[in-house]
């Protein structure tokens, strides 16, 4: 309900503004931008809104909470096991760049697309007039597959980003069974403790790749 508010509010926020806005600027700027402005960004911004509170936060406390219990189990082969926790904030910062620069080229795409369909729509009358239905067509068609080809490209950055964040969480419990197995050989840790701190660590790379998917979704 409150996300709803909130968005209905943005709407109308954004509406007054245009109303009052220079004149030369709504000349110039495409009818699908206003209309992207008004309907998609203000979606976004509700689904970043949920996410926060949603995800973020409860992973977050997840993550802390998690990893003051494995620390206080062993100190050593805590620490030991995230040694791949800078890989996985550099793999997620460099995809989590090019996934803001691709989302920028979508939104582009999806505005010429809807500019467009609403300019095309209202001049059918005069398109069938002229004979020109082939033409608008094939327009279409480019200006379609162009949003498309945008979008799959943006997919599949984000598919990228979350196997190399996956492997990054295998790696890290891999760590942990190689180091703790050592200590537990000489005699340092029991295996019941080996165990624990398996078991939290698995569970602590599950916050933080839910922490990594809402960094790239809200990209």
């Amino acid at each position: 309900w409150l996300g709803q508010m909130i968005a209905f509010d943005m709407r109308t926020k954004v509406f007054e503004h245009l109303e009052y806005a220079d004149l030369s600027y709504l000349h110039t700027t495409k009818l699908g931008d206003l209309l992207t402005r008004l309907s998609e960004d203000i979606g976004l911004v509700l689904a970043f809104l949920t996410t926060l509170f949603d995800v973020v936060v409860i992973s977050a406390l997840n993550t802390l909470l998690i990893l003051g219990i494995s620390l206080y189990i062993n100190v050593p082969v805590t620490l030991f096991s995230l040694m791949a926790i800078p890989l996985f904030i550099l793999v997620q910062a460099y995809y989590g760049k090019r996934l803001h620069g691709q989302a920028k080229k979508v939104r582009k795409a999806a505005s010429s697309l809807l500019s467009f369909l609403q300019e095309r729509l209202s001049q059918i009358p005069l398109i069938r007039l002229f004979i020109r239905e082939d033409d608008e067509l094939n327009k279409i068609k480019t200006i379609g597959k162009t949003y498309v080809d945008e979008s799959m490209y943006a997919v599949g950055l984000g598919n990228y980003s979350s196997g190399f964040a996956s492997f990054i969480a295998f790696s890290g419990t891999f760590i942990i069974l190689w180091f703790g197995g050592y200590q537990v050989v000489n005699g340092v840790l029991s295996v019941g403790s080996l165990i624990a701190i398996y078991t939290y660590i698995s569970r602590l790379y599950g916050p933080i790749q839910a922490l990594s998917n809402a960094y790239v979704q809200l990209q």
